[in-house]
């Protein structure tokens, strides 16, 4: 997808972390939050059974990067399952086994969640 990046030189940075109390305290907190996710990810993929990882995955997609449902992505199935911790194949299995049990719809690059409460209940049951 499109993407636009700033890149900042790290003295400039640090001089403004220095210089602005209010935007370091912001920073800080953005840097916790982010690690705590990665905490909860790894958690999820180390402990998780492969659908409650394709849920997480799922969930993540349409409440936190997509902020929609149903969204239009650009990830392929690998990546997908990359994401997810396991192979294309097992991937493509189960988000057949959430089709088939009306958790979900897909047509090529379009996901709908149709049952979030049971995607929740599989991703927090993993």
């Amino acid at each position: 997808e499109e993407t636009t990046a700033c890149l900042v030189g790290a003295d400039v940075f640090q001089q403004i972390l220095e210089m602005n109390s209010s935007f370091a305290g912001a920073f800080l907190t953005k840097i916790s939050e982010q690690a705590i996710r990665m905490f909860e990810q790894l958690s999820s993929l180390t402990h998780k059974q492969m659908p409650g990882r394709l849920a997480d995955v799922l969930l993540c997609l349409s409440q936190k990067i997509y902020d929609a449902n149903p969204f239009v992505t650009s990830l392929s199935r690998q990546d997908i399952a990359d994401m997810s911790g396991m192979t294309k194949e097992s991937a493509i299995r189960i988000l057949k086994t959430f089709k088939d049990d009306n958790l979900i719809r897909t047509e090529g690059d379009l996901i709908e969640l149709l049952n979030i409460p049971m995607l929740e209940t599989i991703s927090r049951n993993g």
